[in-house]
């Protein structure tokens, strides 16, 4: 198990990539031919979306700060 290895581990929970579950060419969230929008849920429930770039440069922060490495980040 990762617990047992001599690492800091952070977990980055980055929600939804918008570049994908947004984009029109891709099935899923949003069928611009049907007029509609998939959800989840009963739709009040929160959705993060975020971009791959900028998950990539929040990763990266982290990783190359050690004051701010271990623990969960949202």
């Amino acid at each position: 198990m990762i617990d047992a290895l001599p690492l800091e581990v952070a977990h980055v929970l980055n929600g939804g990539f918008m570049d994908m579950m947004l984009d029109p060419s891709v099935p899923g969230l949003v069928d611009l031919d049907a007029g509609t929008v998939t959800l989840w849920g009963t739709g009040d429930e929160p959705f993060n979306l975020t971009t791959v770039d900028d998950t990539a440069r929040f990763t990266a922060r982290l990783a190359t700060d050690p004051a701010d490495v271990s623990g969960v980040h949202y």
